[in-house]
């Protein structure tokens, strides 16, 4: 069986344990040493050569048949088992060379400005929205798991143990509910922060599983309830529908005080002490009455009221912008003009 060579289940215990072994490597060992230096250092450890799995044996008999040789030179390529490690390193290396690719691409488009952000580029921020939502799914299931109940129920636990006089040889306890925020979303759609908005509605569909229960509006100078558009579309054909829809606009621009009276005046009803407000805009306000007085209304009938604003901050109250006076009445009005931004306030909502 020697005389044959490493069998099949040989090859892949061997080419295991050097995946591992490159794993423990330092990341600038496999980017600056050479493909045959990185052979060399597995043929000359002591603890592979040593082990009695298969890749030691392989070790041990590739020794012995480059003699006194000090480097995986030519000669020793013809060796099977000195070929087999460099295809395993360079396999790695090039797996490692692809992740480190994918990883800058990832990072660039998480700290991108999402106004800036071309269709295809959107189309691969999807990937990172799902991973994103996953996680904090897993996150709230895990926390679910971990109170499994709330405390102790004592009618019923009395109640139960009636037949071994009164004493509680078996307790009860009441459910544990962990509860999940209701969200009311207020998107401005105008052509300053359409992108923005674009991306900020295709998130709040992805996450909509998350909340118990979701509410979407928007508006330019009119507000418009657009959950059914969610519910009867795919969130492509729903966010086209949305932005090539007149009835979001009355007279010229955005107009956030004749929206909040719109707000208030129709849709209060979707506001109450579970409900966390999220308003997506940049709070340019055309020189309008800013409605005030309905803005209050809002943030005094829901529990919280986060506004997410694109503009850098240096650029709130500047020109027609009246972003610090809508700042005095929110829970905290934040600056989030990328993903990374985002994922850090909307994991915070779920602490």
């Amino acid at each position: 069986n020697e005389a044959n060579g490493p069998s099949a289940e040989d090859i892949r215990e061997a080419g295991d344990t050097i995946d591992d072994f490159l794993e423990s490597l330092p990341e600038e060992t496999l980017s600056t040493r050479s493909v045959h230096d990185i052979a060399n250092i597995i043929l000359d450890d002591e603890s592979l050569a040593s082990s009695s799995g298969a890749l030691g044996m392989m070790i041990m008999n590739a020794r012995t048949r480059r003699g006194r040789s000090e480097s995986v030179g030519e000669d020793q390529e013809d060796n099977d088992t000195v070929r087999f490690i460099i295809g395993r390193v360079r396999r790695r290396i090039r797996e490692r060379n692809i992740g480190r690719s994918i990883r800058r691409r990832e990072e660039y488009l998480l700290n991108k400005y999402i106004y800036q952000l071309k269709p295809a580029e959107v189309q691969e921020m999807r990937e990172l929205v799902r991973r994103f939502g996953q996680k904090l799914k897993n996150r709230i299931s895990l926390r679910k798991k971990r109170v499994k109940h709330g405390g102790l129920d004592v009618k019923r636990t009395f109640r139960s143990n009636l037949a071994h006089g009164g004493i509680p040889f078996r307790l009860y306890f009441r459910d544990k509910k962990i509860d999940r925020p209701q969200l009311v979303v207020l998107c401005d759609i105008s052509s300053s922060v359409n992108q923005y908005s674009r991306f900020m509605l295709l998130l709040t569909y992805t996450l909509q599983g998350l909340f118990s229960k979701v509410r979407t509006f928007a508006f330019i100078s009119n507000m418009v309830e657009i959950t059914p558009l969610f519910m009867e579309m795919d969130p492509e054909r729903a966010l086209n529908s949305i932005f090539t829809d007149t009835s979001f606009t009355y007279g010229f621009g955005s107009n956030y005080g004749r929206c909040f009276d719109q707000f208030v005046d129709g849709y209060s009803d979707s506001l109450g002490r579970k409900t966390t407000v999220l308003v997506l805009g940049d709070a340019r306000n055309n020189n309008q009455d800013p409605g005030i007085d309905s803005f209050m209304r809002i943030k005094e009938s829901s529990r919280n009221i986060f506004w997410l604003n694109p503009d850098r901050r240096h650029l709130w109250d500047w020109s027609d912008s009246i972003a610090g006076l809508y700042a005095a009445h929110c829970t905290e009005m934040k600056e989030v003009n990328n993903f990374l931004d985002l994922s850090e306030f909307i994991d915070k909502l779920f602490k």
